[in-house]
C-alpha cells in the first residue's frame, strides 16, 4: 500500500486554487451561458464524482500565478471520452480557441504526451479561470490538477513506474497460469489464466496503453469501444470463474444457481451495448460486479464441505481462507463499485481501485490456486496409496479365494469318495428300520453340504451361468416333492400349468433348498405347504411370471431373523440344534436373483412362507 500511495502521490503544490462543477442535463450549454451561470456552480475538493450520468459537466479552475512559462493542466483517469478546455489565453483572431482531449481523440496529436489526458498551458502573472466540459459513458469519476512541467513529468515518472510493475505481476500470473494449465489441463486454470488475459488487456485500456500499443491500427472511437468491451468481459469472466471455484465446494445448490443466473443478464447488456447505449451497458456491469461480490461471500458461507463427515478426502482449501478472500473481494468491489455509480465521494482509491483490486484480486487468487494445486497433489497422492492399499488387499483375497476353491474342491472330491463306500456298505448291510434312515439321511445331509459349498463356490467365481430352456414348474416342484426328506409331508396345493423358460437344475436346487428347509424345521407332525400360481412382479417394471410359496408351521428353530435370513453362514439360535451349513437360504437367494427372480419371506402368525417369483 505504501508503494501504491506513493505512486499517485502529486505534489501539494499545484496551480488550482479553487475547483467547482455544474451540472448540464442537456449538454446544449456555450460557454458564453456557463460564465453567466456563475452563481451556479459548486466547490469541490479532489475527484468529481458524478456516477453513470448522461449530463454534461463543467468543471472551473482558478489558475493562480506562476512563475513558469507553461504548465500542464493534467486529467485522470485515462478512460474519460471526451474533454473540451476553454482558456482565456487561447485565442486566434480575438476569438478563444478549445483544446480537445479524451478516449474519442487521437493521442498522437496531444502537445503533452502521456498516459492520462494532458493539455498544456500557459502560465500568467494574474489568477484567471478555465473551462473544461466533459462527457463519458464511463463512470463521472475526474481528478483534475495543474502542475509545472516539471512536477507533471515527475508525478508522471512515478505513474508509469508503478504501472510498470502492476502489468508485469498480471503477466507473471499469467505466465504461472500457463505452466500450470500445461502440467495439469484443469480447466479451472485455462478458465483463469484466460481470465487474466482479460484483466491485463483491461489494465492496458483503463491505464492508457491502449493508444500507444495498437493506435497504430485503430482509430480511437474503435479503441473507446474496446475499452468497453473489456470492461465488461472482466467483470463477467471473472464471476464465471468465482463460481465454477467455490463450486467445488458444495455450496447450497439454489443459492449457487441464483447467483449464477444473474449472469444472464449479459445477453440484454449485449443487446444494449450493440445499440450504443453503452453507458447503460456499462452502469449495469458495474451493479452486476459489486452484486457477484456480494453473492460470492454467500455462496462460500453456503458451503458444506467443511462438514460433510463423508468426504473421503479432505477439503482443497480451508474455509477461513476462503471467507477471507471473499471478503477482501467485497471491499474491494464496493470501494469502487459505490463511487462508480455516484453512490460515495470518491478519492485518490477510487481513480486507481481497478489497479489495486485486480493486484490484489489476482494476487489472492493465485495464492488460492497454488494452494489448491498443493492440496491437490496430497488428495492425489493419498488417493494413490489408497489405490495400492486396495489393489494389495484385493490380490490378496483373490489369492485366498482361489486357495479356498482349491481346498473346497479337493475335499468334495476326497469326501465323495468315502461317501460312496459308506453308501455301498450301508446297500450291502441287512440294517434296516429306523437306524438305517436315519444313516441314509445323514449321508444325505453330508452330500447336500457338500454340493451347496461347491455351487456356493461357482456363484462367488462367477462361474455358474444359467442354461434357459423351456421347462414346466409344476413337473419341477413334483421331482423337488419326490427327493425330499419326507415327501409325504409335502402337499402340492395347485397343479395348474406354469410353462416358463428358465434353467430347471437351478430352479430344482433353489426350491428342493426352501422345500427341505420347512421339512426340517417344521414340527415333525405337521405338513409344508406348496403352492404355485401366476402373479405380475410389482417391484420395478411389470412383468409377467409365476410364484412358488412354500409353508409351514413355526418349529422348535424359531423365526429366522428377517435382516439376515438370506446372510452368508447365517443361522438362528434354534436353528443350530440340527445339521446344516447356513449356506441354503444365501444359495437361493443368489441363485433367485442371476435367473432375474424374486425371494422373500414372511411370517403370518404361526406360519412361516417363503416366496419364490420366477419370470416367464
Amino acid at each position: 500500500m505504501a508503494l501504491c500511495a506513493w505512486s499517485f502521490a502529486v505534489y501539494a503544490a499545484g496551480y488550482v486554487s479553487d475547483s467547482a462543477w455544474l451540472e448540464d442535463p442537456s449538454g446544449t450549454l456555450t460557454l458564453p451561458q456557463v460564465e453567466a451561470q456563475a452563481s451556479a456552480f459548486r466547490t469541490y475538493t479532489g475527484v468529481l464524482t458524478k456516477g453513470y450520468t448522461a449530463s454534461t459537466y463543467w468543471v472551473r479552475l482558478r489558475i493562480l500565478p506562476a512563475a513558469e512559462d507553461q504548465l500542464i493542466l493534467r486529467i485522470r483517469p485515462a478512460y474519460i471520452d471526451h474533454i473540451e478546455l476553454f482558456d482565456p489565453l487561447m485565442q486566434s483572431g480575438g476569438s478563444l480557441v478549445p483544446l480537445f482531449g479524451g478516449d474519442r481523440y487521437p493521442r498522437q496529436r496531444d502537445e503533452y504526451q502521456s498516459l492520462n489526458h494532458g493539455f498544456t498551458i500557459k502560465a500568467s502573472d494574474y489568477p484567471r479561470d478555465i473551462y473544461l466540459r466533459l462527457q463519458t459513458s464511463s463512470t463521472m469519476l475526474i481528478h483534475a490538477e495543474v502542475l509545472s512541467l516539471a512536477q507533471a513529468s515527475h508525478a508522471d515518472r512515478r505513474q508509469e513506474l508503478f504501472y510498470s510493475a502492476y502489468l508485469g505481476i498480471l503477466t507473471a500470473f499469467m505466465v504461472w497460469a500457463l505452466v500450470q494449465w500445461l502440467a495439469s489441463r484443469e480447466p479451472l486454470i485455462l478458465l483463469f489464466l484466460g481470465k487474466q488475459a482479460v484483466v491485463l488487456a483491461h489494465a492496458l485500456a483503463i491505464l492508457g496503453y491502449l493508444p500507444f500499443v495498437v493506435g497504430e491500427w485503430f482509430s480511437a472511437p474503435s479503441m473507446d469501444l474496446m475499452t468497453s468491451v473489456l470492461a465488461l468481459s472482466n467483470v463477467l469472466i471473472s464471476a464465471v470463474f468465482l463460481l465454477l471455484l467455490v463450486r467445488e465446494f458444495n455450496p447450497v445448490p439454489w443459492i449457487w444457481r441464483f447467483f449464477a443466473s444473474i449472469l444472464l443478464l449479459y445477453l440484454p447488456l449485449a443487446v444494449l451495448f450493440l445499440e450504443g447505449r453503452v453507458r447503460q451497458a456499462l452502469q449495469v456491469n458495474t451493479v452486476i460486479a459489486g452484486v457477484e461480490s456480494v453473492g460470492f461471500l454467500l455462496v462460500v458461507l453456503s458451503a458444506r464441505v467443511w462438514v460433510d463427515r463423508q468426504a473421503k478426502l479432505p477439503p482443497l482449501l480451508p474455509r477461513w481462507i476462503l471467507i477471507s478472500f471473499s471478503l477482501m473481494l467485497l471491499l474491494g468491489g464496493a470501494s469502487y463499485a459505490l463511487p462508480s455509480l455516484g453512490g460515495v465521494q470518491g478519492n485518490e482509491w477510487s481513480l486507481n481501485a481497478p489497479i489495486f483490486g485486480g493486484l490484489i484480486n489476482g494476487f489472492l487468487m493465485t495464492l488460492l490456486l497454488i494452494m489448491r494445486a498443493r492440496n491437490q497433489e496430497k488428495n492425489l497422492q493419498q488417493v494413490r496409496l489408497e489405490l495400492t492399499l486396495a489393489e494389495h488387499e484385493a490380490n490378496s483375497e483373490r489369492q485366498r479365494r482361489e486357495e479356498e476353491g482349491r481346498f473346497l474342491a479337493m475335499l468334495t472330491h476326497e469326501l465323495k469318495t468315502p461317501l460312496g463306500v459308506a453308501r455301498i456298505s450301508l446297500g450291502a448291510s441287512k440294517l434296516s428300520g429306523a437306524h438305517r434312515d436315519r444313516i441314509e439321511r445323514s449321508l444325505l445331509n453330508i452330500d447336500a453340504i457338500i454340493e451347496r459349498c461347491r455351487i456356493t463356490d461357482q456363484l462367488e467365481h462367477r462361474q455358474l451361468l444359467p442354461q434357459v430352456e423351456s421347462c414346466e414348474l409344476v413337473a419341477l416342484v413334483d421331482e423337488c416333492v419326490s427327493v425330499s426328506i419326507h415327501p409325504d409331508r409335502v402337499k402340492v396345493l395347485t397343479r395348474s400349468p406354469a410353462p416358463i423358460n428358465s434353467d430347471p437344475a437351478l430352479l430344482v436346487i433353489c426350491v428342493a433348498n426352501l422345500m427341505n428347509n420347512a421339512l426340517k424345521y417344521s414340527p415333525l407332525t405337521s405338513d409344508v405347504t406348496v403352492s404355485v400360481r401366476r402373479q405380475v412382479a410389482t417391484v420395478g417394471k411389470p412383468l409377467e411370471g409365476f410364484v412358488i410359496c412354500i409353508g409351514n408351521r413355526i418349529g422348535s428353530a424359531g423365526i429366522p431373523d428377517a435382516a439376515q435370513v438370506f446372510s452368508k453362514y447365517y443361522r438362528s439360535p434354534g436353528a443350530r440344534r440340527k445339521s446344516g451349513s447356513g449356506l441354503g437360504l444365501y444359495l437361493t437367494h443368489n441363485i433367485v436373483q442371476l435367473l432375474g427372480g424374486q425371494l422373500t419371506y414372511r411370517v403370518d402368525g404361526d406360519q412361516l412362507e417363503f416366496c419364490l417369483w420366477i419370470p416367464t
